[in-house]
């Protein structure tokens, strides 16, 4: 959402009042697409997603032909590699969303089929979609420039096209953020629900449409919640970094417990595979600083939650 407020600030050059104001707009039309019911949600998104995917394909691929000969360097010297070390915290939550998909198998035809069909087609997609415009960015973008940082394709676009070109991908981003908010918003509303179900939130989250079939109650939390997180980065109660890197932490815990889970279950050379994955989150948590507490915490306090629920509740 954060990113769909500076694609609305770089389409139209305006200040903060505009970018928050277009953040907060992208946001109500995800929710209102989420209250009509999954068909036209997931309708909208195919929709945004195939325009932006074309779009930034043929850019990405512009971009590499005209400046794919003088990239900028990742590492330049032996040293370098660990300064960047702090930061990847921040590049482990870009990678993120695909565990999102588990939340809404309650919703597929088939999910013993579609469900790895889906993760398989996502990570293929986002690795070339991640891939094709880095290369390019990092090809013809200035390294230290507050554009680079803040609107990378539009500056990109505004290179290849002049200024329309970035005032249209600049659009199109925010159209891409708002599909990416109907995606979160579903999938998050329905994590809210299936938890009420299972006792670890209030049954008031647990009410669905009779019509719709739409969990209207955990649709609206999800949105306010996430207005809320938009509001404070907007005012400067927490910056941009700290949210992604606070996040990153958070999915960096949620993989971690997951794969404890997955090794205990999976039989023979699949546990294998799960320990040699939490292997790898274990290293990445090098990067991260004391703030890795936060989810812990969290992590912790739900875990005493439900404990004493077990306790309270009859047998």
């Amino acid at each position: 959402m954060v990113a769909g407020d500076s694609s609305f600030a770089a389409a139209l050059e305006a200040g903060t009042g505009v970018q928050v104001a277009g953040g907060l707009s992208l946001l109500l039309f995800a929710a209102w697409i989420n209250l009509r019911g999954i068909r036209v949600s997931s309708h909208v998104q195919q929709i945004l997603a195939a325009v932006f995917i074309f779009i930034l394909a043929v850019g990405a691929v512009w971009g590499i032909l005209r400046y794919g000969d003088n990239p900028m360097p990742i590492v330049t010297d032996s040293d370098t590699w660990r300064a960047a070390l702090p930061a990847f915290s921040s590049v482990f939550f870009a990678y993120t969303s695909l565990e999102t998909l588990s939340f809404t198998t309650g919703e597929y035809t088939s999910p013993r089929r579609d469900f790895p069909i889906a993760v398989a087609a996502g990570y293929l997609i986002a690795l070339v979609l991640y891939i094709g415009p880095a290369f390019a960015i990092q090809s013809a973008l200035p390294r230290n420039a507050n554009s680079t940082e803040e609107a990378p394709v539009a500056t990109l676009f505004t290179l290849l096209l002049g200024a329309p070109g970035g005032t249209v991908i600049a659009f199109l981003g925010a159209a891409i953020v708002a599909a990416n908010l109907i995606g979160a918003i579903w999938a998050m509303s329905r994590l809210f629900y299936a938890s009420a179900g299972h006792q670890l939130v209030p049954a008031y989250f647990g009410a669905i449409h009779a019509v719709t079939q739409v969990p209207v109650r955990t649709v609206l939390t999800t949105t306010a919640l996430l207005a809320g997180v938009s509001i404070s980065v907007s005012a400067g109660i927490i910056s941009m970094n700290t949210l992604f890197s606070l996040a990153g932490q958070n999915f960096f815990l949620l993989y971690g417990l997951a794969l404890l889970a997955f090794i205990r279950l999976a039989p023979g050379l699949r546990r294998i595979g799960g320990i040699c994955t939490l292997i790898m989150v274990v290293l990445v948590s090098g990067s991260f600083d004391p703030g890795l507490a936060y989810p812990f915490v969290l992590a912790l306090a739900a875990t005493g939650a439900t404990l004493i629920r077990h306790k309270r509740s009859p047998t």
